[in-house]
């Protein structure tokens, strides 16, 4: 939970990054949760595969903010 909040607060709250991306952020973590942990989890090939896009795009979106920095 600390590092989901401190991913809001300095990077999406006041920062360079989308708001959607932490949304995504913790839409993935619970998908995580949910598979490992949930009896009766279901992950469509629909829901990995906009997760998987949806990881790309988060990624791509740090490598441009790391870009900027330095």
């Amino acid at each position: 939970g600390g590092v989901h909040g401190a991913f809001g607060a300095h990077f999406v709250k006041n920062g360079p990054l989308d708001s959607k991306l932490h949304r995504w952020f913790l839409d993935a973590f619970d998908r995580r949760i949910q598979a490992d942990y949930g009896v009766d989890a279901l992950l469509t090939t629909d829901d990995v595969a906009r997760t998987i896009e949806q990881a790309r795009e988060f990624v791509q979106a740090a490598r441009d903010h790391l870009a900027r920095q330095g």
